[in-house]
């Protein structure tokens, strides 16, 4: 039996956004002379409470330094949230695809992401190219989580059987198979054409 697919869900940092954590962890680890390995393992690990909306980052840097005996830096803002406006950048190769997609099939996405980066997303004016975006903060939870895709499947009134997600993290990605969603591991955006093209042959 041959399932069609509905809908595509694109992951947006690490695929359609050119970021990620690991420069803030090594100023961070430079600066104050930590292990770079331990403070992202850390970090990473502290992170899911702003993502999932239960705490601020402000909050989650004050338990990280706190756990590390160190004193919290006043200027959060500069840390956080200039450091993603300086650097986030769009990959203009995978939102072209997007665009094409968008053409035929539902398009969406699922963002772990805490509420000070997601309004530089918003302000940015990356999030009009989809039919709806799920920010993890909003809904408290997130990937790889099964609620969290259940709730896309949901909003897009589509089964899991009908829907590719796209993620560069792999445990994100094996999450939503677990719910029965097909999964791509997004390595860069010719890759992810060609391994597209196995579930929806030819689009634009």
């Amino acid at each position: 039996m041959i399932i069609l697919i509905k809908a595509v869900v694109f992951d947006l940092g690490g695929v359609l956004i050119k970021w990620s954590d690991d420069p803030i962890w090594e100023y961070i680890a430079k600066k104050y002379c930590l292990d770079f390995e331990r403070t992202k393992l850390r970090l990473d690990y502290l992170l899911a409470g702003p993502e999932s909306g239960s705490i601020s980052y402000k909050r989650m840097f004050k338990d990280f330094f706190n756990s590390v005996g160190l004193s919290p830096p006043r200027d959060y803002k500069s840390l956080w949230v200039d450091k993603f406006e300086k650097g986030a950048k769009i990959d203009e190769r995978v939102l072209n695809l997007v665009k094409q997609l968008r053409k035929k099939y539902k398009v969406a996405a699922i963002s772990n992401i805490e509420n000070a980066h997601a309004k530089v997303v918003r302000k940015r004016g990356w999030l009009k190219h989809f039919d709806f975006v799920l920010f993890s903060y909003r809904v408290g939870t997130v990937k790889p989580f099964g609620k969290i895709y259940k709730i896309a499947l949901k909003k897009l009134k589509v089964s899991p059987r009908e829907t590719v997600f796209i993620d560069n993290s792999s445990k994100n990605v094996i999450g939503a198979r677990k719910v029965g969603i097909n999964g791509i591991l997004f390595k860069n955006a010719p890759q992810l054409e060609k391994d597209l093209k196995k579930y929806l042959g030819f689009y634009g």
